[in-house]
């Protein structure tokens, strides 16, 4: 006999809501980060591999806002740096400076901080990233075009679109970790997430999210400009004495 999909939806919310108190939460990390291993981790930026690229960049982006001159220091010591690590470095500042940044939170609903791609109605198919929020967790965890295929947390239940995804983070609230099964690049990674608490003023369409993310990244600009903007002189002097080699 065919179960209607609304009895299978509301099952799968009721089992997580009961175990909801068994879901972990992250450690805070370390207060003094070690310079000698900030410099390998922006080494391996540059790496050929790209899981340890990921790894790299998604440790880094677990530093906090009060680390970030520990990484100023150990970027310079690297000087200088590769397009594709100043590239990542970039995005890893802007991320980490966002996660200390204030906003008013609907303190009893969960967010991870991400879009989807469009699904097509009545479609089952796994939900796919189409965009994460610098300073959500979301943003170190996944990436652009990762294929949710399973929750960990609930191997059993199926994921038949992103609704489901977005309805059990509101009903878990901030503060709890989920783990997904993604398809990233042909490849299976799994992932853990920090739900935190939904932006009160978060507009729900795109054009006006926009809006509400254009301070946001104008004040991470600023604090790069401020803190780290020698690794961009470099790349520019590097860039020009390749550019007029024989």
């Amino acid at each position: 006999m065919r179960r209607h999909p609304s009895i299978t939806f509301a099952a799968m919310l009721f089992t997580f809501a009961s175990f909801a108190p068994l879901l972990r939460a992250d450690p805070p990390p370390s207060t003094q980060p070690d310079l000698s291993q900030l410099r390998q981790q922006i080494d391996q930026l540059a790496d050929p591999d790209p899981d340890v690229r990921d790894s790299a960049a998604e440790q880094l982006m677990g530093l906090t806002r009060a680390q970030l001159p520990s990484l100023r220091m150990a970027a310079l010591d690297e000087r200088p740096l590769l397009p594709v690590q100043l590239a990542s470095l970039h995005d890893i500042v802007g991320h980490v400076y966002l996660t200390a940044e204030p906003y008013k939170p609907l303190r009893n609903v969960g967010f991870m901080g991400l879009s989807w791609q469009p699904e097509k109605s009545g479609a089952i198919s796994p939900p796919v990233v189409a965009d994460r929020i610098q300073g959500f967790d979301a943003y170190r965890a996944l990436r652009n075009g990762d294929v949710i295929l399973k929750l960990l947390d609930n191997p059993d239940s199926p994921l038949l679109n992103s609704r489901q995804i977005t309805e059990i983070v509101r009903v878990l609230g901030p503060g709890r970790t989920l783990r997904f099964q993604v398809l990233r690049s042909g490849r299976l990674v799994d992932v853990s997430v920090r739900l935190q608490a939904r932006p009160l003023d978060l507009p729900d369409f795109a054009e006006e999210v926009n809006e509400w993310l254009r301070p946001r990244a104008e004040k991470a600009d600023k604090y790069w400009q401020a803190n780290f903007s020698l690794l961009d002189r470099d790349a520019a002097t590097t860039d020009a004495a390749s550019a007029s080699a024989p």
